[in-house]
């Protein structure tokens, strides 16, 4: 009979971190694919997205598309 290999907690750690990992660029890339679509516009990549997300620019826009009399166009400044 085949004995299973036993997996230290150390592999299962890094196992973890890299699915965790895995499931948050997919969610990031989702989110980007979802932004670009409201706000019609080129996002970068999902790795660079959240560096991107920072000033509040997109964010901004996603406002306008939703209530565009709350965050009118002419009051967002891209830095």
């Amino acid at each position: 009979m085949d004995e299973e290999r036993r997996v230290s907690s150390e592999e299962m750690d890094k196992k973890r971190q890299t699915q965790t990992a895995y499931h948050y660029l997919c969610h990031l890339e989702e989110a980007r694919l979802w932004l670009s679509s409201c706000i019609e516009e080129d996002l970068p990549c999902a790795t660079d997205l959240e560096e991107s997300l920072r000033n509040g620019v997109y964010l901004a826009r996603l406002s306008n598309f939703f209530s565009p009399q709350d965050a009118p166009l002419k009051k967002i400044y891209d830095i």
